[in-house]
Protein backbone atom coordinates (compact mmCIF):
# COMPACT_ATOMS: atom_id res chain seq x y z
CA UNK A 1 0.00 0.00 0.00
CA UNK A 2 1.46 3.39 -1.00
CA UNK A 3 1.68 6.28 1.46
CA UNK A 4 -1.09 8.34 -0.15
CA UNK A 5 -3.54 5.45 0.08
CA UNK A 6 -2.53 4.69 3.68
CA UNK A 7 -3.12 8.32 4.71
CA UNK A 8 -6.40 8.48 2.81
CA UNK A 9 -7.75 5.20 4.24
CA UNK A 10 -6.69 5.54 7.85
CA UNK A 11 -5.87 9.14 8.74
CA UNK A 12 -8.14 11.34 6.60
CA UNK A 13 -11.45 12.39 8.27
CA UNK A 14 -13.38 12.06 4.99
CA UNK A 15 -16.90 12.68 6.30
CA UNK A 16 -15.82 15.74 8.32
CA UNK A 17 -13.92 17.24 5.36
CA UNK A 18 -16.92 16.61 3.11
CA UNK A 19 -19.30 18.38 5.53
CA UNK A 20 -17.01 21.40 5.91
CA UNK A 21 -16.46 21.84 2.19
CA UNK A 22 -20.13 21.22 1.47
CA UNK A 23 -21.20 23.89 3.94
CA UNK A 24 -19.01 26.53 2.29
CA UNK A 25 -19.98 25.45 -1.22
CA UNK A 26 -23.68 25.95 -0.50
CA UNK A 27 -23.35 29.48 0.95
CA UNK A 28 -23.63 32.80 -0.89
CA UNK A 29 -20.29 34.46 -0.15
CA UNK A 30 -20.26 37.15 -2.84
CA UNK A 31 -16.75 38.00 -4.06
CA UNK A 32 -15.26 35.11 -2.12
CA UNK A 33 -17.49 32.70 -4.05
CA UNK A 34 -16.48 34.30 -7.36
CA UNK A 35 -12.80 34.08 -6.44
CA UNK A 36 -13.17 30.42 -5.47
CA UNK A 37 -14.91 29.63 -8.76
CA UNK A 38 -12.28 31.48 -10.83
CA UNK A 39 -9.49 29.68 -8.98
CA UNK A 40 -11.18 26.34 -9.52
CA UNK A 41 -11.65 27.02 -13.25
CA UNK A 42 -7.99 27.95 -13.66
CA UNK A 43 -6.66 25.05 -11.58
CA UNK A 44 -8.78 22.41 -13.30
CA UNK A 45 -8.88 23.98 -16.80
CA UNK A 46 -12.67 23.97 -16.91
CA UNK A 47 -14.13 24.74 -20.35
CA UNK A 48 -16.62 27.52 -19.61
CA UNK A 49 -17.31 28.08 -23.32
CA UNK A 50 -19.62 25.06 -23.13
CA UNK A 51 -21.51 26.40 -20.11
CA UNK A 52 -25.03 27.73 -20.55
CA UNK A 53 -23.94 30.69 -18.40
CA UNK A 54 -20.19 31.26 -18.90
CA UNK A 55 -20.08 34.39 -16.72
CA UNK A 56 -18.75 33.43 -13.27
CA UNK A 57 -20.81 36.16 -11.58
CA UNK A 58 -23.99 34.34 -12.62
CA UNK A 59 -23.38 31.72 -9.91
CA UNK A 60 -24.29 32.79 -6.37
CA UNK A 61 -22.83 29.67 -4.71
CA UNK A 62 -20.02 27.31 -5.61
CA UNK A 63 -22.53 24.46 -5.86
CA UNK A 64 -24.55 26.38 -8.47
CA UNK A 65 -21.39 26.63 -10.55
CA UNK A 66 -20.41 23.02 -10.00
CA UNK A 67 -23.71 21.59 -11.27
CA UNK A 68 -23.94 24.20 -14.02
CA UNK A 69 -25.85 23.42 -17.19
CA UNK A 70 -24.05 23.21 -20.50
CA UNK A 71 -25.37 24.27 -23.88
CA UNK A 72 -27.47 21.46 -25.32
CA UNK A 73 -25.80 21.74 -28.72
CA UNK A 74 -22.46 20.97 -27.04
CA UNK A 75 -23.69 17.42 -26.33
CA UNK A 76 -25.78 16.17 -29.27
CA UNK A 77 -27.85 13.06 -28.61
CA UNK A 78 -26.39 9.90 -30.14
CA UNK A 79 -28.36 7.48 -32.30
CA UNK A 80 -27.25 4.24 -30.61
CA UNK A 81 -29.75 2.44 -28.38
CA UNK A 82 -27.64 3.54 -25.40
CA UNK A 83 -25.71 6.76 -24.84
CA UNK A 84 -23.21 7.84 -22.19
CA UNK A 85 -24.72 8.87 -18.83
CA UNK A 86 -21.95 11.36 -18.06
CA UNK A 87 -18.93 13.36 -19.11
CA UNK A 88 -15.70 11.85 -17.86
CA UNK A 89 -13.24 9.04 -18.45
CA UNK A 90 -14.08 5.40 -19.05
CA UNK A 91 -12.71 3.76 -15.90
CA UNK A 92 -13.81 0.27 -16.92
CA UNK A 93 -16.23 -1.58 -19.18
CA UNK A 94 -16.99 -5.20 -19.86
CA UNK A 95 -19.30 -8.16 -19.39
CA UNK A 96 -20.42 -9.38 -15.97
CA UNK A 97 -19.00 -12.87 -15.50
CA UNK A 98 -20.50 -15.05 -12.79
CA UNK A 99 -21.56 -11.98 -10.81
CA UNK A 100 -18.14 -10.34 -11.04
CA UNK A 101 -17.17 -6.92 -12.39
CA UNK A 102 -13.67 -5.49 -12.80
CA UNK A 103 -12.70 -2.34 -10.89
CA UNK A 104 -9.06 -2.23 -12.01
CA UNK A 105 -6.25 -4.65 -12.76
CA UNK A 106 -6.11 -7.06 -9.82
CA UNK A 107 -9.30 -5.69 -8.20
CA UNK A 108 -12.69 -7.27 -8.84
CA UNK A 109 -16.00 -6.60 -7.11
CA UNK A 110 -19.41 -8.23 -7.30
CA UNK A 111 -22.81 -7.10 -8.43
CA UNK A 112 -24.17 -8.46 -5.14
CA UNK A 113 -21.92 -6.15 -3.09
CA UNK A 114 -22.43 -3.11 -5.32
CA UNK A 115 -26.22 -3.31 -5.30
CA UNK A 116 -26.53 -4.87 -1.81
CA UNK A 117 -28.67 -7.73 -3.10
CA UNK A 118 -28.65 -11.51 -2.77
CA UNK A 119 -26.53 -13.78 -4.92
CA UNK A 120 -29.70 -15.10 -6.55
CA UNK A 121 -30.90 -11.59 -7.43
CA UNK A 122 -27.46 -10.72 -8.80
CA UNK A 123 -27.48 -13.72 -11.13
CA UNK A 124 -30.00 -11.99 -13.43
CA UNK A 125 -27.20 -9.63 -14.51
CA UNK A 126 -24.78 -12.34 -15.62
CA UNK A 127 -23.59 -11.78 -19.22
CA UNK A 128 -24.84 -8.19 -19.14
CA UNK A 129 -22.59 -5.23 -19.96
CA UNK A 130 -21.39 -2.63 -17.49
CA UNK A 131 -19.78 0.77 -17.94
CA UNK A 132 -17.97 2.79 -15.25
CA UNK A 133 -17.38 6.51 -15.87
CA UNK A 134 -15.18 8.64 -13.60
CA UNK A 135 -16.10 12.34 -13.41
CA UNK A 136 -13.07 14.50 -12.62
CA UNK A 137 -13.40 17.97 -11.04
CA UNK A 138 -13.21 19.64 -14.46
CA UNK A 139 -16.13 17.67 -15.93
CA UNK A 140 -19.80 18.54 -16.32
CA UNK A 141 -21.44 16.88 -13.30
CA UNK A 142 -25.01 16.14 -14.23
CA UNK A 143 -25.97 12.54 -14.95
CA UNK A 144 -28.28 11.70 -17.84
CA UNK A 145 -30.28 8.67 -18.97
CA UNK A 146 -28.62 6.24 -21.41
CA UNK A 147 -32.07 5.31 -22.81
CA UNK A 148 -35.75 5.85 -22.06
CA UNK A 149 -36.57 4.38 -18.68
CA UNK A 150 -39.36 4.09 -16.13
CA UNK A 151 -38.07 4.43 -12.56
CA UNK A 152 -38.97 1.32 -10.55
CA UNK A 153 -37.10 1.96 -7.31
CA UNK A 154 -34.21 3.92 -5.83
CA UNK A 155 -32.03 2.79 -2.94
CA UNK A 156 -29.48 4.85 -1.04
CA UNK A 157 -26.79 2.62 0.45
CA UNK A 158 -24.64 4.28 3.14
CA UNK A 159 -20.90 3.81 3.16
CA UNK A 160 -17.52 5.49 3.22
CA UNK A 161 -16.39 8.46 1.15
CA UNK A 162 -13.10 7.33 -0.31
CA UNK A 163 -11.73 9.32 -3.22
CA UNK A 164 -12.41 7.68 -6.60
CA UNK A 165 -9.41 9.14 -8.44
CA UNK A 166 -6.93 6.92 -10.30
CA UNK A 167 -4.74 6.30 -7.26
CA UNK A 168 -7.64 5.12 -5.11
CA UNK A 169 -9.28 3.29 -8.03
CA UNK A 170 -6.14 1.20 -8.60
CA UNK A 171 -5.26 0.57 -4.95
CA UNK A 172 -8.38 0.32 -2.75
CA UNK A 173 -10.14 -3.04 -3.23
CA UNK A 174 -13.93 -3.06 -3.56
CA UNK A 175 -13.91 0.73 -3.70
CA UNK A 176 -17.35 1.28 -5.26
CA UNK A 177 -19.09 -1.18 -2.94
CA UNK A 178 -17.49 0.54 0.08
CA UNK A 179 -18.59 4.08 -0.77
CA UNK A 180 -22.08 5.44 -0.27
CA UNK A 181 -24.15 5.21 -3.43
CA UNK A 182 -27.57 5.69 -4.97
CA UNK A 183 -28.84 2.68 -6.92
CA UNK A 184 -31.67 3.29 -9.40
CA UNK A 185 -33.55 0.55 -11.23
CA UNK A 186 -35.23 1.39 -14.54
CA UNK A 187 -37.60 -0.57 -16.71
CA UNK A 188 -36.65 -0.05 -20.37
CA UNK A 189 -37.85 -1.43 -23.68
CA UNK A 190 -34.73 -3.63 -23.64
CA UNK A 191 -35.10 -4.96 -20.09
CA UNK A 192 -33.94 -3.95 -16.61
CA UNK A 193 -31.20 -1.29 -16.42
CA UNK A 194 -29.41 -0.17 -13.26
CA UNK A 195 -27.77 3.23 -12.86
CA UNK A 196 -25.53 3.70 -9.81
CA UNK A 197 -24.24 7.08 -8.61
CA UNK A 198 -21.24 6.55 -6.33
CA UNK A 199 -20.32 9.17 -3.71
CA UNK A 200 -16.74 10.18 -2.83
CA UNK A 201 -14.67 12.50 -0.65
CA UNK A 202 -16.08 16.05 -0.84
CA UNK A 203 -19.17 14.85 -2.71
CA UNK A 204 -21.57 17.12 -0.83
CA UNK A 205 -24.64 15.29 -2.07
CA UNK A 206 -26.10 13.14 -4.81
CA UNK A 207 -29.06 14.91 -6.35
CA UNK A 208 -32.06 13.37 -8.08
CA UNK A 209 -34.16 15.25 -10.63
CA UNK A 210 -37.52 13.56 -10.27
CA UNK A 211 -40.54 14.31 -8.11
CA UNK A 212 -40.65 12.77 -4.66
CA UNK A 213 -36.89 12.18 -4.63
CA UNK A 214 -35.10 10.57 -1.68
CA UNK A 215 -33.80 12.71 1.17
CA UNK A 216 -30.43 11.05 1.68
CA UNK A 217 -27.85 13.63 2.91
CA UNK A 218 -25.17 11.09 3.89
CA UNK A 219 -27.64 8.97 5.84
CA UNK A 220 -26.18 6.15 7.93
CA UNK A 221 -29.20 3.98 7.12
CA UNK A 222 -30.39 2.38 3.90
CA UNK A 223 -33.20 4.39 2.33
CA UNK A 224 -35.38 2.68 -0.24
CA UNK A 225 -38.40 3.92 -2.15
CA UNK A 226 -40.67 2.05 -4.56
CA UNK A 227 -41.62 4.13 -7.60
CA UNK A 228 -43.21 1.37 -9.66
CA UNK A 229 -46.69 2.94 -9.35
CA UNK A 230 -45.50 6.54 -9.83
CA UNK A 231 -45.07 6.44 -13.62
CA UNK A 232 -41.82 8.45 -13.50
CA UNK A 233 -40.37 8.22 -17.01
CA UNK A 234 -37.04 9.83 -17.92
CA UNK A 235 -36.25 9.99 -21.61
CA UNK A 236 -32.98 9.10 -23.29
CA UNK A 237 -30.45 11.91 -22.82
CA UNK A 238 -32.47 13.74 -20.14
CA UNK A 239 -31.02 14.67 -16.76
CA UNK A 240 -31.72 12.23 -13.93
CA UNK A 241 -29.30 13.40 -11.23
CA UNK A 242 -26.08 15.21 -10.36
CA UNK A 243 -23.01 15.10 -8.15
CA UNK A 244 -22.26 18.13 -6.01
CA UNK A 245 -18.50 17.57 -6.46
CA UNK A 246 -17.00 14.73 -8.47
CA UNK A 247 -17.52 11.00 -8.44
CA UNK A 248 -18.43 7.96 -10.57
CA UNK A 249 -21.36 6.39 -12.40
CA UNK A 250 -21.77 2.67 -12.99
CA UNK A 251 -24.38 1.34 -15.41
CA UNK A 252 -25.52 -2.24 -15.81
CA UNK A 253 -27.28 -2.72 -19.13
CA UNK A 254 -29.91 -5.36 -20.05
CA UNK A 255 -27.64 -7.38 -22.33
CA UNK A 256 -24.33 -7.20 -24.17
CA UNK A 257 -23.42 -3.91 -25.86
CA UNK A 258 -21.04 -3.60 -28.79
CA UNK A 259 -18.62 -1.24 -27.05
CA UNK A 260 -15.90 -1.99 -29.61
CA UNK A 261 -18.19 -0.94 -32.46
CA UNK A 262 -18.86 2.39 -30.75
CA UNK A 263 -15.11 2.94 -30.39
CA UNK A 264 -14.96 3.57 -26.63
CA UNK A 265 -12.28 2.05 -24.45
CA UNK A 266 -10.82 2.02 -20.95
CA UNK A 267 -8.95 5.22 -20.08
CA UNK A 268 -10.52 7.22 -22.90
CA UNK A 269 -12.60 10.40 -22.49
CA UNK A 270 -16.34 10.15 -23.01
CA UNK A 271 -19.07 12.76 -23.42
CA UNK A 272 -22.59 12.63 -22.03
CA UNK A 273 -25.26 11.69 -24.60
CA UNK A 274 -22.62 10.26 -26.99
CA UNK A 275 -23.02 6.77 -28.48
CA UNK A 276 -21.89 3.80 -26.40
CA UNK A 277 -23.52 0.85 -28.14
CA UNK A 278 -26.41 -1.31 -29.24
CA UNK A 279 -27.54 -4.64 -27.85
CA UNK A 280 -26.01 -7.72 -29.41
CA UNK A 281 -27.55 -11.18 -29.55
CA UNK A 282 -27.77 -12.57 -26.04
CA UNK A 283 -25.64 -15.61 -25.40
CA UNK A 284 -27.64 -16.82 -22.45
Amino acid sequence: MNLKIFLHKYLTPRHIITKIVGKFASKKCGKLTSLAIKGFIKLNKVNMYEAKYPDVDHYKTFNEFFIRDIQEEARPLGEDQFVSPADGKVAMLGIINNGTMIQAKGHDFTVRELLAISKEEASQFDNCSYLTVYLSPRDYHKVHMPCDGKLLKAIFIPGDLYSVNDNAFNNIPNLYARNERLVCYFETEFGLMVQVLVGATITGSILQFWEDSLEINHSVHIIEKDYSESNIIIKKGEQMGAFVMGSTTINIFPGQLGFDVSGIGVGEPIKVRSNIGNLEEMSK
